[in-house]
């Protein structure tokens, strides 16, 4: 890739790969066992070593896991990372790159996923596999179909018999089947389809004595679209996994070890772990199609209409004490998510007439008060400190000492108790004092 300088003065990085989208979707279309693409030096090399430079430590306060063997850190939130992985995350939202995307895997009307749902950066370390599986089928929140998986891996000099090598997989459980691996090499890109017989995963990390210092490196990140051909829809599912098989040398007569012992041990805690995984999603199954899939999506989205809108690094979810137009009652409150650091919050709000003078609104956050203001009809502005940090939540309340019924303060026919109608919940990343 190179590096090219827009006109309205930002920097994109533009792969070298631009010009050869319809030959690369002959060789998406034609992969086995199912659609996909490797690509070499796939970005600028000074850009993927800037990513390399900057990638966030495993023991980054913000990762979502912790570095110990056999685990894996993550960081979904590539915008609070900055520098490269922010111009990243921009070039790979940006309409130009879907444009290319989806003429490479034949896919209309791709999306980025900003939340970067479990993606973003990954680190796997000495001793980790990943057991053969598919992934989830459709964005939790946003509830579109995930379509394209997208690798950078971000590994120099890394030696293709220390492991961690992505295969693709016809069947997983063919034991005599030979999947496509390739090596997680510095600035190698794959790129392919997810569906129901994307099966794929990585064989074990076994680093040398003298390379335990090493990690697996990469940027992953999925694209999804409103619809998917209606042979491929399915129920919605979570990601299914193949547990590993037992050892052949577990045969009778065998006299275990206690490396046997801690190996049992593992399989044993995979398998129940996986038992009330899928017991969990059996439960919540419903029928799968087209049409659910749309009301899903209006269900989605009028559930996104009645809560917060939320202006800054941050969703909410759980809304409780509001109508299906918006309005709330005597009570709302939300549960408040922080994609980045918060340092504080803005609460503007509609009040309607027919308040008393002394009437008072409460804003608390896990039951700590955090700020209170008098009620003045019309709009409100509330300024409310906040201390989030990236990956923290926090149940947020808003209280009022009374309530208007519209019809009786001579506004309308409304028979309902209303409070306020938040415009919005702006979130501030500096202290409230800091701002103009």
């Amino acid at each position: 890739m190179e590096l090219e300088a827009r006109a309205d003065g930002s920097t994109e990085i533009v792969a070298r790969y631009l010009d050869d989208a319809a030959s690369l979707n002959a060789r998406f279309a034609a992969a086995e066992p199912f659609p996909h693409v490797v690509l070499d030096g796939f970005l600028d090399d000074a850009f993927a070593r800037a990513l390399l430079a900057e990638f966030p430590s495993a023991m980054d306060a913000s990762a979502n896991a912790f570095g110990s063997p056999g685990r894996k850190a993550f960081h979904p939130d590539l915008q609070a990372l900055g520098g490269a992985f922010a111009r990243a995350d921009r070039w790979f939202s940006s309409p130009t790159f879907l444009a290319w995307l989806g003429t490479v895997t034949g896919i209309a009307d791709l999306r980025y996923d900003p939340m970067n749902y479990g993606g973003g950066t990954h680190e796997n370390f000495d001793g980790r596999d990943l057991r053969p599986h598919v992934d989830f089928n459709i964005h939790p929140v946003s509830k579109l179909h995930r379509r394209v998986n997208l690798i950078v891996y971000l590994n120099e000099g890394w030696d293709a018999s220390w492991g961690g090598s992505i295969a693709l997989y016809r069947d997983p459980r063919d034991r005599y089947e030979r999947p496509s691996a390739f090596s997680p090499d510095f600035n190698r890109c794959v790129i392919f389809e997810t569906s129901e017989r994307s099966w794929h995963g990585f064989d074990c990390i076994a680093l040398p004595a003298d390379q335990k210092h090493r990690s697996r490196k990469s940027l992953s990140l999925y694209f999804y679209s409103e619809d998917r051909p209606e042979h491929e829809i399915v129920e919605e599912h979570t990601t299914f996994f193949v547990p590993r098989e037992l050892d052949a040398r577990y045969v009778a007569g065998y006299t275990l070890t206690p490396d046997d012992e801690r190996d049992l041990g593992e399989l044993m805690g995979q398998r129940e772990r996986l038992i009330a995984l899928y017991q969990r999603e059996q439960g919540r199954r419903e029928p799968w199609s087209a049409e659910a899939s749309r009301l899903r999506r209006r269900v989605a989205e009028l559930e996104a209409a009645r809560t917060v809108p939320v202006l800054g690094y941050g969703w909410t979810s759980d809304p409780s004490g509001f109508f299906s137009d918006g309005w709330g009652g005597g009570e709302i409150a939300f549960t408040l998510h922080a994609s980045r650091a918060i340092h504080g919050a803005r609460v503007r709000a509609r009040v309607p007439s027919g308040f008393s003078p002394s009437a008072r609104a409460r804003v608390t956050c896990d039951d700590l008060l955090r700020s209170e203001t008098v009620l003045v009809p019309g709009l409100l502005e509330l300024d409310v400190p906040l201390a989030l940090a990236a990956g923290a939540s926090g149940r947020m309340r808003i209280a009022l000492d009374e309530t208007v019924v519209p019809s009786r303060v001579g506004i309308g026919p409304d028979e309902r108790e209303l409070g306020l109608f938040i415009e919005r919940l702006e979130l501030l990343d500096e202290p409230l004092e800091g701002r103009g």
